[in-house]
């Protein structure tokens, strides 16, 4: 593929999935630029690809539903688990099957205990939206290398930044939104050294 072909066959495959999709759009619309996706077109479908299997693996491993309260998102191998189980003894298994899936490089959990789902889906989906449009907005982010989740009014960053200076935007972007209790940095800069051990 030439260098246009992968970006057309970026947009298109962010055009697809409904986690990308406002940003592939807004991004190309805001900047007039084509869209400059840190990952490849093919760590881009191998993350795809890892997640589709995690959460392949959670229906055929979860006895009682327990651990359908859980949601996840992967960049470059890396695998971020966000909302809540019953007993720790799930959270661990959930970790655990995260790491049958070949191409996982690193599981980040942050699954909470609880006996029943103390987050509100409308509160942290309205933090979500909004952080995603302060992203989307600033000039000094790439917002199409960031995974934004929001769960129980916390946000939870995972992606790569250009600079340290970008990452700090970010993290500053995202605390700075109403109703957000703590904003978890999962950021890695684009040079550093772990992208390249991975």
């Amino acid at each position: 593929m030439n260098k246009i072909t992968n970006y057309i066959f970026i947009t298109i495959l962010l055009l697809t999935t409904s986690n990308c999709a406002i940003i592939g759009v807004a991004t190309t619309a805001t900047t007039g630029a084509m869209i400059a996706d840190e990952r490849s077109v093919g760590n881009i479908i191998d993350d795809k690809v890892i997640a589709t299997k995690i959460r392949h693996e959670y229906i055929k491993n979860s006895i009682n539903n327990s651990l359908k309260g859980i949601s996840l998102e992967v960049y470059e191998g890396r695998v971020l688990l966000v909302g809540y189980v019953i007993d720790n003894e799930y959270k661990e298994e959930a970790e655990k099957l995260a790491w049958l899936v070949r191409g996982v490089k690193e599981v980040i959990n942050n699954i909470t205990i609880s006996n029943e789902d103390p987050a509100s889906f409308t509160r942290d989906i309205w933090i979500s939206t909004k952080v995603k449009t302060k992203f989307l907005a600033n000039k000094e982010l790439h917002s199409i290398n960031y995974k934004i989740m929001v769960y129980n009014r916390v946000i939870y960053l995972l992606g790569i930044a250009e600079t340290q200076k970008e990452l700090d935007t970010a993290l500053k972007v995202s605390s700075e939104v109403s109703g957000v209790s703590l904003v978890k940095n999962y950021i890695l800069v684009k040079n550093d050294s772990r992208r390249k051990a991975n």
